[in-house]
């Protein structure tokens, strides 16, 4: 698929799935930091890659805690 079209897709499906979860995290509800991010990550490449469905909206903390990182609070 040509690079243009790619990027056209994944903009429309990162905008569907934010516009499903209301722009809010659907793990904590949270409205700041959020990240759309892909619940099988091995779809990414494939036919999944751009798929909704395969798409969830998390903010950053929960983002983390998916990848089993540690939360660290941000020291100001």
């Amino acid at each position: 698929m040509p690079d243009g079209r790619r990027r056209r897709s994944w903009a429309d499906a990162r905008t569907f799935a934010l516009d499903r979860a209301r722009y809010r995290c659907e793990c904590c509800g949270s409205r700041r930091r959020l990240t759309v991010h892909h619940r099988d990550e091995r779809g990414i490449d494939g036919p999944r890659g751009v798929d909704p469905t395969n798409l969830t909206v998390l903010c950053h903390d929960c983002h983390n805690r998916e990848h089993g990182r540690v939360y660290r609070p941000r020291r100001d």
